[in-house]
């Protein structure tokens, strides 16, 4: 199994326990102070599985290559970010003191406005993290791309010097040849001219025999 495999297997994993325990403080927040200490008890069992799951992921991440690894590390950052604002949030309620049910409903109303602002809050600030770590994919992205691009002009430079190596190559060997056709035309030239000269001597040595076997 690849790297990156086990880091979404762990990442399915923290999801759930980040689920389980969201819900456990729903029904926290719900339940009677009577009912809560053994629903933080396993609260903070899921608490305890979530950082362990984060452990494993971190160790996966070490191992990743660094194409993938800075988005690894975003959601990674993300995740430890939740289980953190999950265990204020538990301690929170674990400081409570029994006699919470002696609270007035305008002020349990209260309280609860302020929760809600706090997770738009948490929200908000959230969906800029995010946004940021879409920038930084993008960044992460052209950078890819800028060195595959790269990579890809030094193959066509490479390519060019062959050719050129090759063309230069070409012209040699024609300027040879060149030479040679200059040299064998020239050798026609000389062959032609002797074949000429040995004619004319001939014909004048018959020419000769002539004139002295019947005038003479």
């Amino acid at each position: 199994m690849s790297t990156a495999d086990a880091f979404s297997e762990y990442e399915e994993d923290y999801r759930a326990e980040s689920a389980a325990i969201k819900r456990k403080i729903n029904e926290i927040h719900a339940s009677s102070p009577s009912e809560q200490k053994p629903l933080i008890q396993q609260a903070e069992v899921f608490l305890r599985n979530m950082s362990l799951t984060l452990q494993k992921m971190e160790q996966e991440l070490r191992h990743m290559p660094y194409s993938a690894k800075a988005r690894a590390q975003t959601l990674l950052n993300d995740y430890r970010r939740t289980q953190k604002e999950s265990s204020n949030e538990l301690q929170a309620l674990k400081s409570v003191p029994e006699h919470r049910i002696d609270i007035s409903r305008d002020q349990r109303r209260q309280w609860k406005d302020q929760r809600r602002q706090l997770l738009a809050s948490g929200k908000t600030i959230d969906e800029s993290e995010a946004s940021l770590d879409n920038t930084l994919r993008a960044l992460a992205d052209s950078h890819d791309a800028g060195r595959q691009t790269s990579s890809a002009l030094l193959s066509q430079r490479e390519a060019l010097l062959r050719t050129k190596e090759s063309l230069n190559d070409t012209d040699d060997f024609v300027t040879r040849s060149a030479r040679t056709l200059r040299r064998m035309r020239r050798r026609v030239v000389t062959n032609k001219l002797l074949q000429t000269v040995i004619i004319l001597v001939e014909l004048g040595v018959l020419v000769l025999i002539v004139y002295l076997k019947w005038y003479k």
